[in-house]
């Protein structure tokens, strides 16, 4: 188990772990060489077939999984009176390590594939914004078809506590379904390891508008298609912004981390639905696990993701009764799921939708 809030009842062997692999061998791989480049292939369920392409001076064939990419075994032959090396450490480095990354996104983390810095900072736009004397960035990607004039949806991202926005986004990669969907994404950075989302005014509050602001003068971002999403600490901020600015954005998604909710934030939720009563939609994201974003932890959400629930049903107006769903897993022991109550209503086609899903349902 990678996380300290999780007890240990993850059953994945460790044998069923994929480790992005390369493999150098001075000379032919014998049955013991052999033997372990079988092992990885298996462990990381890559193609039978690999792909030879000379990576740095090293002739290399790669072997990938077909559905994730960073599940990889490389295999390198090198002359017998070669040496490790300089040359050697450093193309290692710079074309495999720096590029694929456990992502703590499951107790034993899933393998993904990253951007350095350096490549982030070529293939972003990197804004620069000084609120109250703070220095603030964010990084900004157009889609492919970016035609100016053309208004666009915005979504912004905020990161976690001690994650810094360009290694952020290769984790959520938000900019590529932007890149699917036409959106403009913008990934924040403050000067901080977290966000403040305490003072509905505060120095990060007035960033977030700041970067809404020049988006919409500078790229045509869309007025009437703001969102935005964020992790831990920026699910803080996310969830802050929505419920005390909520006529900024369409729609908001924080995941896992909420609250609570300082009394500057319960006051300005007053004073805004006082002058209008204004819903924000929101998709809110949480793991059973993660009592080191919520608190508590524990689902049935209790405590502090029971009373984000509920101040949202409040906000939106929300009265239909929760439930709770038993869930089976492969991995851990059984365990029950909270379903907060919300009427929602297929938007598919008839056809397409079961008859039993079909007209509103619970969700």
């Amino acid at each position: 188990m990678r996380f300290k809030n999780a007890s240990p009842v993850w059953k994945q062997l460790k044998k069923e772990v994929p480790v992005a692999v390369w493999l150098f061998n001075s000379r032919e791989p014998g049955a013991a060489g052999t033997k372990l480049a079988a092992y990885w292939k298996q462990v990381d369920r890559v193609s039978s077939s690999g792909s030879e392409t000379n990576i740095g001076a090293f002739s290399t064939v790669t072997y990938r999984n077909s559905g994730n990419t960073a599940q990889q075994v490389r295999l390198t032959t090198l002359p017998a009176a070669s040496k490790p090396d300089e040359a050697l450490a450093a193309v290692i480095w710079s074309d495999f390590f720096s590029h694929v990354a456990r992502w703590t996104s499951s107790p034993n983390g899933d393998l993904g594939t990253l951007l350095t810095q350096a490549e982030v900072n070529d293939s972003f736009d990197v804004r620069d914004i000084t609120v109250d004397g703070k220095a603030y960035k964010y990084y900004l990607k157009r889609p492919s078809g970016f035609e100016k004039g053309k208004s666009l949806p915005l979504v912004i991202s905020a990161h976690g506590h001690g994650y810094p926005a360009w290694l952020y986004l290769s984790q959520i990669k938000m900019h590529e379904v932007g890149e699917k969907e036409g959106f403009l994404t913008a990934y924040l950075e403050g000067p901080g390891p977290g966000w403040d989302f305490k003072l509905p005014d505060g120095a990060d509050a007035q960033f977030v508008q700041k970067v809404i602001a020049e988006a919409e003068q500078t790229y045509g971002a869309d007025s009437g298609r703001i969102y935005m999403q964020g992790f831990s600490l920026g699910s803080g901020l996310t969830y802050m912004m929505g419920v005390t600015h909520p006529s900024l954005f369409a729609a908001i998604s924080p995941n896992s981390g909420i609250g609570p909710m300082s009394k500057e934030v319960e006051a300005r939720i007053a004073a805004v639905k006082g002058q209008s009563d204004i819903r924000i939609p929101t998709l809110m994201v949480y793991g059973d696990v993660d009592s080191g974003g919520s608190i508590d932890g524990h689902m049935p959400a209790q405590g502090v993701v029971r009373g984000a629930f509920d101040e949202l049903k409040t906000f939106d107006h929300i009265t239909t009764q929760d439930r709770t769903e038993r869930f089976n897993s492969d991995n851990v022991d059984p365990y029950d799921v909270l379903v907060p109550g919300v009427k929602c209503r297929a938007v598919a086609p008839t056809s397409a939708i079961p008859r039993a899903a079909s007209g509103p349902i619970d969700t």
